[in-house]
C-alpha cells in the first residue's frame, strides 16, 4: 500500500510544494506546515497557544504567510 502522497511507482508526488512547505516550517518553527496534494493548499498548524481550531490554508505561500502573521499577532492580543 502506498501513502496518499505517494504515487504508485513510489515517487512523491508535487515535491516542489513539499520542499517548500519544509522551508516555509524550518523559517517559522511555531508552525508545523504541509502541503495537501490532493487539496493544492497548503495548511498551516500553531505550535503556540491558539484561538481553539486555528489551521491556515491557502494555495499559495505568500497568501499562507500573511494569514500565518495575522493569527500571530490575533494570538499575541489574546494571550499576552
Amino acid at each position: 500500500m502506498t501513502a496518499a502522497h505517494d504515487t504508485p511507482s513510489g515517487a512523491l508526488c508535487d515535491p516542489q510544494e513539499h520542499d517548500t512547505a519544509e522551508r516555509i516550517e524550518c523559517g517559522n518553527p511555531r508552525w508545523a506546515i504541509i502541503w495537501g496534494t490532493h487539496s493544492r493548499r497548503y495548511f498551516a498548524f500553531p505550535r503556540f497557544t491558539a484561538a481553539p481550531g486555528t489551521i491556515i490554508t491557502a494555495p499559495a505561500t505568500t497568501e499562507l504567510l500573511d494569514r500565518m502573521r495575522h493569527a500571530e499577532l490575533s494570538a499575541r492580543t489574546r494571550h499576552p
